[in-house]
């Protein structure tokens, strides 16, 4: 039991779930000289509603204590101050802190969870998550559902398994430091010089998809590539999972550039794994201020076809300048610093089969 200012003791909390509603009682005891003179308890009842916009939606329907049915207001004050003696904490601080992923309306007496809290809540551990979470909401992949045993969830990871048609990631060399870049970039440019005496009218020099790769793979370094453990109780034992990714890579055939994201969740003690893979396909040019610019045609990660609007949404998480319309822009200076060392000012670029041909000037 837990005792505040000597009269009051707390000792036991517990919940009853039906199908739209979810009542809180506590047991109260009234002690004096450490001799319990009454018992009691406090219930509170929250109606439970599911919007239209996949949030659930619980207000304070009714907060009684013993037999007494007090009014909302006054009922609210009063077990706030019991909150307070015993943890000196009001409720609200205590749901702001417990409950970082949903939002308590004190006016209202109400809290609303949904995808924007949970997605916030989940920008915190990894953006990639909060960005899986769009799309889990947006094609009602997560199915919530109230009965008698609680709280039941059905998540259809199914559809975003990855395709046996899905690219590999292609072999090419990692860079450990700025020294494996400077030697790359400086062959790269001796070989820009004679390309340039060659043809020094308009020239250029074809990127294949292992040398853009080692570029893109340390240019990147973990910005995007992650990795979460967490833990799920289950039956009364902690199921260990990992989530996470391998970093960005791309693909090039015919005109086409594509960009590919592989994320695996594993658990621990088990062999094999829940692979899902981005796939963004792209025809790829330059706009008159140095920008690389990257055409979406179409995208997917599993089953599940990612429209334009899914796509801004999703890498807004990252970058809210990075997609325009239907094109994702690469600006000037990041496209310099990608070829950092090489002595080229890049002035157009293209695929054509398996390569990036990049026109250039000698910068």
């Amino acid at each position: 039991m837990m005792v505040a200012g000597g009269v009051l003791g707390v000792k036991g909390l517990w919940t009853t779930l039906t199908d739209d509603t979810l009542t809180v009682t506590a047991g109260a005891d009234v002690v004096i000289n450490n001799t319990r003179i009454y018992q009691t308890g406090i219930e509170m009842e929250f109606n439970i509603v599911l919007s239209e916009n996949e949030e659930y939606y619980l207000q304070i329907e009714r907060i009684q204590v013993g037999n007494m049915k007090l009014p909302l207001a006054g009922a609210y004050k009063f077990a706030n101050s019991i909150a307070t003696a015993i943890a000196s904490k009001s409720i609200n601080e205590m749901i702001a802190e417990y409950l970082s992923f949903g939002v308590f309306n004190e006016e209202e007496l109400s809290f609303t969870v949904g995808e924007t809290e949970l997605a916030d809540y989940l920008y915190g551990v990894d953006p990639t998550l909060a960005a899986l979470l769009k799309i889990v909401y947006k094609e009602s992949l997560l199915i919530l559902d109230i009965s008698n045993e609680g709280f039941d969830i059905e998540l259809r990871l199914g559809q975003l398994r990855r395709l046996l048609t899905d690219p590999d990631e292609p072999a090419f060399d990692r860079w450990e430091s700025e020294a494996d870049k400077a030697a790359f970039m400086a062959d790269l440019g001796t070989q820009a010089v004679l390309n340039a005496i060659a043809n020094p009218l308009d020239p250029y020099i074809d990127m294949s998809e292992a040398d853009l790769n080692s570029i893109l793979d340390y240019t990147l370094d973990e910005d995007v590539q992650f990795e979460v453990p967490f833990v799920v109780p289950l039956s009364g034992t902690d199921i260990e999972y990992t989530f996470a990714s391998t970093n960005l890579f791309i693909r090039m055939d015919a005109d086409v550039l594509s960009i590919h994201l592989l994320m695996s969740l594993t658990r621990a003690g088990l062999v094999g794994s829940f692979d899902m893979q981005f796939n963004l396909s792209s025809h790829v040019s330059m706009n008159a201020g140095g920008d690389m610019i990257l055409t979406v045609i179409e995208a997917n990660l599993g089953q599940i076809d990612l429209d334009i609007a899914t796509l801004a949404t999703l890498f807004e998480i990252f970058d809210p300048t990075l997609m325009i319309d239907d094109t994702l822009v690469i600006p000037e200076e990041k496209v310099n610093e990608m070829f950092e060392g090489s002595g080229m000012a890049i002035t157009d670029s293209y695929v054509t089969g398996s390569n990036l041909r990049l026109h250039y000037g000698i910068a």
